[in-house]
């Protein structure tokens, strides 16, 4: 009867097995104090002089080392068994340490059924590795995480060679060091990138519809790694907010670094991000690098040597109205490229949509000191309007084309009911294809008095199948709107064109 009644009440089997798991988790911890490795004795780490304790400290669930040997050591765990510990810290005093093993599993519980729920909450260890050093620390192995976990690369780098997974964990990277993820795969979905520099080199990672991070923070993909948005349901927005920067071919395997964003929008928000030596990123929806603050400090965006960008739509120094910005500025795009023959070049193609420098379509904006360059054989292919600076008042911007560079789109716009816009390609070699588009500078349906608008071609430059080209028109009377707008055909170049209309009013109700 007795027995009856413990296995058919809930607070007896609950007492049963709380009393078991705390019985079980007693057993596998060595110790409740970290063990630190001083380095007193042999390399070995079965060596009791080099623990503060005497005693040769086994790995488990919640198993704590500290390291503070300045020479540092190298460890190897063979077999098949995964080596499992809650924390790895080096202080300040570490020299460089390297583990290897089959795998590492950093923290966890000791009954690792998530069904069981708040069992399992308040019997746990979270993982953390914590690098005080300057010295680079490496683990070369699979990492899995056992529980949510930090990456603390506080004063020097942490280094990984191996797989990082943990689906379902979160893992936190701070501190201002570099976290290095070699040769491996690794899914980032529940990464928090806080301060300093991720770093994939020659890996495969992936990524959902959400990259949780700060403008403090860095992601940089080298040597071939590719990084790949999952599908999701419908088009969807991604927002990464870490500097991005893609750069270097493998040499192993001739393969750029890619980021496949599978059709998915991506919104780049804080530092401008740069792409060079190859790198990709690909079947992106609309994709926007979006500034933060109103700043007179000119924000860059590079892509070069051979770098490429496909989207549904380009929005460069984007500056929202959410934001409660008013001004788009001083945003530069440049596309850089080799002009070497049978080298990769560097491609933007805008899927028949719009790209836009320095923009922010509204009334009340003021879009200035905004320039797109084109140089050096890099191309810019499948665009319908490029428009470099919008709203009302978008003065001294430019649009500069030259050393070989190609342009194909259906519509070029430099400024807005505005003065000092300039368009210029030039150089043998460089081409312009409007495929029947328009180009105006400084043009406004409204009132305005645009000044010293120019369009330069020069230096055995084309410019082919263009519309209309519309140079400083207004909505005003016409001598109030002949103000210095100019255009000058000089050194063997060529324009094809419906017409030219500069400095003129146009038509205006009641005149």
């Amino acid at each position: 009867m007795k027995a009856h009644l413990f296995q058919d009440n809930p607070f007896f089997f609950f007492v049963a097995k709380l009393s078991a798991i705390v019985w079980l988790f007693g057993a596998t911890l060595p110790t409740l104090l970290a063990e630190t490795w001083v380095g007193g004795g042999s390399s070995s780490w079965n060596d009791s002089a080099n623990w503060d304790t005497h005693e040769v400290p086994s790995p488990g669930i919640g198993a704590e080392f500290v390291f503070d040997g300045p020479t540092g050591n190298k460890f190897g765990f063979g077999g098949t068994a995964a080596f499992r510990a809650s924390s790895f810290t080096f202080t300040t005093n570490a020299g460089p340490f390297l583990f290897s093993a089959p795998e590492i599993i950093l923290g966890g519980s000791t009954d690792e059924d998530k069904s069981d729920g708040f069992v399992l909450e308040t019997i746990f260890s979270p993982g953390l590795i914590q690098n005080l050093s300057t010295n680079t620390q490496s683990f070369v192995a699979n990492v899995t995480l056992g529980w949510d976990t930090v990456v603390d690369a506080t004063n020097g780098n942490i280094a990984i060679t191996g797989n990082l997974k943990g689906p379902g964990f979160l893992i936190t990277k701070q501190g201002n060091g570099d976290l290095l993820l070699a040769n491996g795969k690794v899914n980032v979905d529940g990464l928090s990138l806080q301060n300093g520099r991720l770093a994939l080199i020659n890996s495969e990672a992936s990524v959902g519809s959400s990259f949780k991070g700060s403008t403090n923070a860095s992601l940089i993909l080298l040597n071939g790694s590719t990084f790949k948005t999952a599908v999701t349901n419908g088009m969807k927005t991604l927002n990464f907010y870490p500097q991005l920067t893609m750069a270097g071919v493998s040499k192993e395997t001739g393969s750029p670094c890619v980021w496949d964003l599978s059709l998915n929008n991506l919104n780049i928000f804080g530092k401008p991000f740069v792409l060079s030596n190859g790198a990709a990123i690909t079947n992106a929806g609309a994709l926007s690098l979006i500034r933060t603050t109103d700043s007179s400090n000119v924000l860059e965006y590079v892509v070069s040597d051979g770098a490429s960008l496909y989207c549904q739509g380009f929005n460069v120094g984007y500056t929202s109205q959410e934001l409660y910005l008013l001004n788009g500025m001083n945003v530069l795009c440049t596309l850089v490229g080799t002009n070497t023959p049978g080298a990769r070049p560097t491609t933007l193609d805008v899927g028949g949509k719009t790209l836009y420098v320095g923009y922010r379509a509204m009334n009340e904006a003021r879009c200035y000191h905004n320039i797109l360059v084109v140089k050096d054989g890099a191309r810019v292919v499948n665009a319908g309007l490029i428009a470099v600076s919008g709203g009302n008042g978008a003065n001294f911007n430019s649009a500069l084309f030259f050393n070989g560079a190609h342009l194909s789109c259906s519509g070029l716009s430099v400024g807005a009911m505005a003065s000092s816009n300039t368009i210029a390609i030039s150089g043998l070699g460089t081409q312009a294809r409007l495929n029947g588009g328009d180009i105006r500078i400084g043009h406004s349906q409204n009132w305005g008095w645009p000044s010293d608008n120019r369009l330069i071609i020069s230096d055995g430059a084309q410019v082919d199948q263009a519309g209309e080209i519309v140079i400083g028109q207004c909505r005003t009377y016409k001598d109030e709107c002949d103000r210095r707008n100019s255009m000058l055909l000089k050194s063997g170049a060529k324009l094809e064109s419906k017409g030219v209309t500069v400095s003129d009013a146009g038509s205006r109700e009641g005149v």
